[in-house]
């Protein structure tokens, strides 16, 4: 018995032990147990804020604790997340997320068992930071009537504010981009820079950029001076300017040099010119500028002498010597594409005219030029030949340096042109050269001793007809390339100067009034051509050539649509602002036009134009233009200070007549209704518009 109660215990003892050991190993973290997951922690957010109305972009969220199981409430609402991992999560933050101004939580919550929601990090949505870009207008005239000022920029709030010069001025919302103010008078009537700030309110926003408003002098402008020339050594004088806007403490500069300017009112200024100012040839640039306003377009004044405005001569195929009151036409009998020798002399003025006289030559002549201040005409052959004639005698016979036939336009000449400029006393010839990378040249004849300087190898292809500028110690060569070429004949070198014109227009020749510095291109084929004011011009060094640039344009003359080849021959008439214009090879269409009197600011235009056809010639033949180079020329009366153009009859064939135009009568002609016709019912000749002269 007491054998059974001791094994009972025993058993007993082993039930409460087995209990004990089960109950230990179920509270025990053994691996037959269950993990709570962790409370998750945000230690921050990027961005932290966005302005109202910001694009869709992600929010990253940093912390500890992050799972795949992890899920974040932005504003209580779900979003879905990307596990980057345990420290690193994002969400997609929509449009509508970030539309409306407030600070929003962000929860990362991990479930259970254990888990748990995160810290709140708040996300702001506030207003932006405006910026402004501009105004309109940008600045004001000093003393300007109230008037609306609109500011442009970015970020702007219905609830912004604006400051001028920090007082408070109430705008008007346009939209995101646009806000007004109103300017008062008060706000106009003192000159300086004042700050305009555009404010948007809390949350976020802040002050913009501080832009300046600027309430300045007026910027003055000329119009015109008077006079406009003066001869080279006239005694000191008074120059008027006139224009806008001039006040009592605008400036004056004379080529650069400051003159006391006396105010005379808002539209009128004085300078004094001294000897000295007006003692040089050459176009000296006129200036106003007025502080706090700015300085005009520049207004050129011009030193000339009656010697350079005479020799101011294109290169055309008639030479025209004028001395005392007699005018006398050097006509070739020759051409680029002809054979006849020999050089008409042709008295032209004064009334009645004399008999025209031969002068025998052993080459081809195509082309004269005459120096009306030595009395020497310059007369040049299809080959190298140079002849220097006085009267109707042959004084010298020299040879250029030309060595090929000129490429590519004209056929059959080496030497295709000659030009006067009758300041430096030089004949200027031009042509073929094989060593030019144009294959064409120019050379200077010095005519005081009758010596050749070095011939100069173009880049550019030589114009057809040259001008000379020996107001400015330049010659001007619009080429069929498009290119319009300058060479400075200043210094004993010769440097040569390009300008691509857009559009390449297919240049012909040259003309300018020496006086304005307003010079003009023939386009050949066209109804078109070029004026630019050389006054303006700047000049730029290079190699091998350098540039050049000046206010010009390409003109349209409707008209001149009958002209055979387009507009080609043109010629100035010295001391007017009159043209002649015509075709080439065949026609008996003609124009003439009429350029500006002043010079040196803004893009230049013809003033006025007219178009005509020459009656038939005394022995009722067609009148027919001479083929290249072109039979045009002009002149000035020296009786009756007319401007006369000059044309030779004769295509493929010697000229048998010189008209003589009358050019402001041309001008002042009837003309067509609505046109720039002359009325093919005025008769041209029995109205004294045109006379014929026979050159044999």
């Amino acid at each position: 018995m007491e054998r059974v109660i001791k094994m009972g215990r025993i058993w007993t003892m082993f039930l409460i032990l087995g209990v004990v050991i089960q109950i230990t190993a179920c509270g025990s973290g053994g691996g037959g147990g269950v993990s709570n997951n962790p409370i998750p922690s945000i230690t921050s957010i990027s961005p932290t804020s966005a302005a109202a109305g910001a694009a869709a972009q992600t929010l990253t969220i940093s912390g500890t604790n992050f799972s795949s199981s992890s899920t974040v409430t932005f504003n209580g609402t779900a979003h879905t997340a990307t596990l980057v991992n345990a420290t690193q999560m994002t969400i997609s933050l929509s449009t509508s997320d970030q539309a409306t101004l407030g600070t929003y939580p962000v929860v990362v919550t991990n479930p259970a068992p254990g888990g748990g929601a995160s810290n709140s990090a708040n996300f702001s949505v506030n207003n932006p930071v405006p910026s402004i870009t501009g105004f309109s207008p940008a600045s004001v005239i000093v003393g300007a009537a109230a008037q609306t000022l609109t500011i442009n920029g970015t970020n702007f709030l219905s609830s912004s504010t604006v400051t001028l010069s920090g007082a408070a001025h109430t705008p008007t919302f346009v939209n995101a981009t646009r806000l007004t103010i109103a300017l008062s008078a008060g706000d106009q009537a003192t000159l300086g820079s004042y700050p305009v700030v555009v404010t948007n309110p809390a949350p976020g926003g802040g002050a913009s950029n501080s832009a300046n408003f600027t309430v300045a002098n007026p910027v003055p402008s000329i119009t015109s001076i008077s006079p406009t020339s003066a001869a080279a050594g006239a005694a000191a004088q008074t120059l008027t300017i006139n224009g806008t806007n001039f006040l009592s403490i605008s400036t004056v500069t004379f080529n650069g040099t400051a003159h006391t300017a006396t105010f005379v009112n808002a539209t009128q200024l004085t300078i004094a010119l001294s000897a000295g100012d007006q003692a040089t040839l050459g176009s000296y640039p006129v200036v106003v500028t007025t502080p706090s306003g700015g300085a005009s377009a520049r207004f050129s004044f011009n030193v000339t002498s009656a010697k350079a405005l005479a020799s101011s001569t294109p290169s055309s195929a008639l030479g025209v010597l004028i001395q005392g009151t007699n005018v006398t036409a050097y006509v070739p009998n020759g051409s680029w594409a002809t054979s006849s020798t020999g050089v008409q002399v042709v008295p032209i003025e004064p009334l009645p005219v004399g008999l025209p006289q031969s002068i025998s030559t052993p080459d081809t002549a195509n082309s004269c030029a005459s120096n009306s201040i030595s009395g020497e005409t310059v007369c040049v052959a299809n080959g190298t030949d140079v002849y220097l004639i006085t009267g109707s005698t042959i004084n010298t016979t020299l040879t250029s340096a030309s060595n090929v036939v000129r490429p590519p336009g004209p056929t059959g000449c080496e030497n295709c042109g000659v030009a006067i400029d009758a300041v430096a006393d030089n004949a200027i010839v031009s042509m073929g050269l094989r060593s030019a990378p144009s294959g064409t040249g120019i050379q200077l004849l010095s005519l005081a001793n009758n010596t050749f300087a070095s011939p100069y190898p173009a880049v550019n292809s030589v114009s057809e007809g040259i001008q000379t500028d020996p107001c400015r110690s330049i010659i001007l060569s619009p080429s069929e390339g498009g290119v319009f070429d300058v060479f400075n004949t200043s210094s004993t070198s010769i440097t040569e100067f390009a300008n691509a014109v857009s559009g390449s227009p297919q240049f012909d020749s040259a003309a300018q009034d020496c006086a304005t510095g307003i010079a003009m291109a023939t386009i050949e084929g066209s109804t078109t051509a070029y004026i630019m004011d050389f006054t303006q011009a700047v000049f730029t060094p290079g190699s091998p050539v350098g540039t050049w640039t000046a206010p010009g344009q390409v003109m349209s003359f409707p008209e001149f649509a009958n002209f055979l080849n387009g507009t080609n021959g043109i010629a100035f008439v010295p001391g007017s602002h009159l043209v002649i214009i015509s075709g080439e090879g065949g026609g008996n269409e003609f124009g003439a036009l009429l350029l500006p009197s002043t010079s040196g600011s803004g893009i230049p235009a013809v003033v006025d134009y007219a178009a005509a056809i020459l009656p038939n010639t005394p022995d009722g033949h067609v009148f027919e233009q001479g083929t290249e180079p072109h039979t045009i020329a002009g002149f000035a009366s020296p009786t009756s200070s007319k401007a006369y153009g000059l044309m030779a009859n004769g295509f493929s064939i010697p000229s048998t007549y010189l008209a003589v135009i009358d050019l402001q009568a041309l001008l002042s002609a009837p003309r067509t209704t609505g046109t720039h016709t002359v009325d093919p019912n005025y008769d041209l000749l029995a109205n004294g518009v045109v006379r014929y002269v026979s050159t044999h």
